[in-house]
């Protein structure tokens, strides 16, 4: 309160001009102890007191400002007598009343409102008082639609790139050599003999070695692809080539290798079921040209797991001399050569390098793009023969990718360890199976 004064100075603004003479004599003074306000470069607040009660202020104090001791004076207030007449016209005190609107019947005709002018209903109208009861339900349903709205515009996106695709990939399977003469009859097994699910779709892949210098083919390479959609799961099973079984076309026993080179797939794929008592549906086949133009397209392939034992066989036999212990990166011709090393070991470890090899292939085929692939996929189906239609190799080819990716790469090879030994008939080299043993081990692995 120490800024606060208050004056006892005229108010100036009431005359409109100059002060008038006595006001010269009058100095700002503080109003209780009558001493002039100090001048200070701090700005004061100063109260200008009105005049009637600056002059009772200044009549009831001394100079120096102490208020004048006096006795206390009990305010008079008049008798009142309450008057009979009263001469106070309240009526101009009274609620005016509302003008009387004309008569209906009177007013003319009036326009009807428009469709744009028309008011909204009383649901509809803002409320000043907050949201009601059921505006909360009226934008959460809303908010539903336009996410059904969202999520109704992706699936037809998906959809039409799904169509896009499928569409495209069916116009590419046209290049491929469709077998339509083809009959999964085998009249060598009675129906019903063969084991078989419906989950589980069972594709022989045959790698030819039909070359222009020798007269006719022998299936080098013998792998049974089983897509397993029950158990999510892409089996890779390896039949050796030097196997002795029965030859149901030809009535007699020789290398499983030699019914191809008889009787091509057809033939193979009954002996293979005749002996082992499980059904394969179709076969696949592609020749070694084809094996190194794949691997070629795909940039080279990464084979991991190669012994010291091999990597020296393809560098001093094959002279792939760049080839060491452990993983490599293969060129088409040095992964087809990896793939038929037979006189390094023997025919399991020959076919465990096609497994291991094929697998490769997948996974490293799962890291290219889809114009990547597609472009591969284009190049390579001139050299592939099928008994599928071409509806049916689309579907296998998806179902394999994504039951590939979301399960195990279980493998077998037939005749299984412990389950065969080796014998000498008719010159050649051969594995004597145990037949049942190794029917009953590739079913339960197929079947589980």
């Amino acid at each position: 309160m120490d800024d606060i004064y208050f004056s006892d100075k005229p108010n100036q603004n009431k005359a409109k001009g100059k002060p008038a003479a006595n006001d010269a004599l009058h100095t700002t003074r503080d109003a209780f102890s009558g001493d002039p306000m100090p001048d200070s470069p701090k700005k004061k607040f100063v109260v200008q007191m009105p005049d009637r009660e600056r002059d009772v202020v200044l009549r009831d104090r001394t100079p120096k400002g102490r208020p004048i001791a006096s006795e206390p004076v009990t305010p008079k207030v008049p008798d009142y007598t309450p008057s009979t007449t009263s001469s106070f016209d309240d009526s101009v005190y009274l609620r005016p009343t509302r003008p009387q609107q004309p008569s209906m019947q009177n007013r003319p005709p009036q326009p009807k409102p428009t469709t744009s002018n028309r008011p909204r209903p009383a649901q509809q109208r803002p409320s000043a008082a907050g949201p009601q009861p059921g505006s909360a339900k009226r934008k959460k349903k809303t908010r539903g639609v336009s996410k059904a709205k969202v999520i109704g515009v992706i699936l037809l996106v998906l959809l039409l790139l799904f169509t896009g695709l499928f569409a495209y990939g069916y116009a590419v399977l046209g290049k491929v050599s469709y077998d339509k003469d083809f009959s999964h009859d085998n009249s060598f097994v009675e129906a019903g003999a063969l084991a078989k699910s419906a989950k589980v779709r069972n594709i022989l892949c045959i790698g030819s070695d039909a070359r222009s210098e020798i007269g006719g083919q022998r299936s080098d390479t013998m792998v049974l692809l089983s897509i397993d959609s029950a158990h999510h799961q892409l089996k890779m099973t390896s039949f050796l080539r030097d196997a002795y079984v029965y030859i149901p076309a030809k009535g007699y026993n020789a290398k499983l290798n030699a019914a191809f080179a008889w009787g091509g797939a057809k033939m193979l794929m009954d002996t293979i079921e005749y002996n082992f008592k499980i059904d394969i549906d179709d076969y696949l086949i592609i020749d070694f040209e084809g094996f190194k133009k794949l691997i070629d397209l795909m940039g080279g392939l990464d084979v991991d797991g190669v012994t010291e034992a091999e990597a020296k066989y393809m560098r001093d036999v094959v002279k792939i001399i760049y080839c060491k212990e452990g993983k490599n990166h293969f060129t088409g011709a040095a992964a087809l050569w990896y793939c038929r090393i037979r006189k390094l070991d023997d025919d399991f470890h020959r076919t465990e390098r096609q497994r291991k090899v094929m697998n490769a292939i997948m996974k490293q085929a799962l890291h290219r793009s889809p114009i990547q692939l597609m472009k591969i996929v284009e190049q390579m189906l001139p050299m592939l023969q099928t008994s599928m239609s071409r509806n049916d190799l689309l579907a296998v080819g998806v179902s394999a990718v994504f039951n590939y990716i979301g399960g195990k790469k279980p493998q077998h090879q037939v005749p299984a360890e412990d389950t065969w030994s080796g014998q000498r008939i008719n010159g050649q080299d051969v594995l004597r199976l145990d037949m049942e043993k190794n029917t009953q081990l590739l079913q339960q692995f197929l079947y589980p």
